[in-house]
């Protein structure tokens, strides 16, 4: 399990760094998730994320008597009004009120109090490779749909690129577990279809394909065993 309170505090940084009260909520929150803001499907699938991790936090320091202190319950109470607050059509106004230096701290601290008291992984989110690989990703799906492999093997790939795709934009959220899934789930549909992969080679979409699943699994820094198990497997894809 990764640790939530150092998670979330990434994401409320980032948002209160980049946010005025009068900003659009929807507009806000889509940049920060860099989602489209007029995808409302996205939009509330990442803000269940944000709350999930609010009350994996919050959960945590009611567990422990260190963490359950009344201060630190002041401040999550605070970060409560300013998430839980949700509002499609208005703007940032709660969440500015409600978030300041002063709680964004002591949020940081309780993440690394969590840290400490539980047997947590304090793994950080490489913002910058997880776009650099959704980029990827958005290249390679534009290509397989321009290429001349057939369209069940073009399903078949741009499929199991958007599990890639929305695996990685929930990486942040609900952790690596997400990517080791997506992951096993890829290869076990490649697996399954290989011989018409095999019969349909590709020599410039299917190493960049390839190339994807590897840099996706390295973001994976825990539970090595899944990491040993995954990797091996795509020397046996039919991706020559």
């Amino acid at each position: 399990m990764e640790n939530p309170a150092l998670k979330l505090h990434s994401i409320l940084r980032e948002t209160y760094d980049n946010t005025n009260a009068f900003d659009s909520y929807a507009s806000s929150w889509a940049r920060i998730f860099k989602i489209d803001r007029d995808d409302p499907l996205a939009l509330m699938r990442n803000i269940s994320g944000l709350l999930n991790l609010f009350n994996e936090t919050l959960n945590l320091v009611e567990q422990n008597e260190r963490l359950n202190t009344e201060k630190n319950k002041r401040f999550l109470l605070k970060i409560q009004d300013a998430i839980f607050d949700i509002n499609f059509d208005g703007n940032m106004h709660k969440f500015t009120d409600s978030i300041d230096e002063e709680t964004l701290t002591a949020l940081y601290f309780i993440g690394e109090l969590i840290y400490y008291q539980y047997d947590l992984n304090e793994s950080k989110v490489d913002n910058e490779k997880v776009d650099e690989i959704l980029n990827e990703v958005n290249d390679l799906i534009h290509s397989i749909a321009e290429s001349p492999l057939p369209k069940d093997v073009q399903d078949i790939l741009i499929n199991n690129l958007i599990l890639i795709k929305d695996a990685l934009d929930r990486y942040k959220f609900w952790g690596e577990e997400v990517l080791r899934k997506a992951l096993e789930q890829t290869i076990g549909s490649i697996a399954i279809n290989k011989s018409i992969i095999d019969e349909n080679q590709d020599d410039n979409i299917y190493p960049r394909f390839g190339d994807v699943l590897g840099k996706t699994s390295s973001l994976i820094t825990i539970g090595t065993a899944i990491k040993d198990y995954l990797l091996p497997l795509f020397d046996k894809l039919p991706f020559k």
